[in-house]
């Protein structure tokens, strides 16, 4: 991310992550968006399949998503995957968000994404096989679910 805000992205982009509407490696880095975004987030915590993390970036206070999509990892409401251009997470309008974690299941590598908002506002999605966001393990949240925790957490 520069500072007048245009990502620039290279490396492997099997998934589409680069994203640059193809499923092509890039040796060299090339801009991506314009912008201006005003962060970017990457799930740089994943030890398996690094190639399926997908990557956020925020720009006017809405978040967006690009990459690997398989358990609804972006968030978008689809498991269609790759998502090759950032897409909409599908996040409350008043929902700004200043950080994205990830829980990956080590036996499985599936992940699933929480963000934190300002007001201190929890939302996770994506791989839900182990009740990760929901009590319902046979479907993923393929769009953001509100985490509610309980009082004196």
């Amino acid at each position: 991310l520069t500072t007048a805000g245009a990502i620039y992205h290279w490396g492997y982009n099997g998934f589409g992550q680069v994203g640059d509407t193809t499923t092509t490696n890039k040796t060299t880095p090339g801009t991506i968006y314009a912008g201006p975004f005003h962060r970017i987030f990457g799930d740089w915590t994943a030890q398996y399949y690094s190639e399926r993390s997908p990557h956020f970036a925020t720009y006017n206070n809405v978040s967006y998503g690009v990459g690997y999509n398989g358990n609804g990892n972006i968030g978008n409401g689809t498991s269609t995957s790759p998502v090759t251009s950032f897409d909409l997470i599908k996040l409350p309008s008043d929902f700004s968000i200043v950080d994205i974690g990830s829980i990956m299941t080590a036996a499985l590598q599936q992940t699933t994404y929480v963000a934190l908002s300002a007001d201190g506002r929890l939302y996770a999605w994506g791989y839900n096989g182990q009740n990760n966001v929901t009590a319902d393990t046979t479907v993923n949240c393929l769009a953001p679910v509100k985490i509610t925790l309980p009082l004196g957490a």
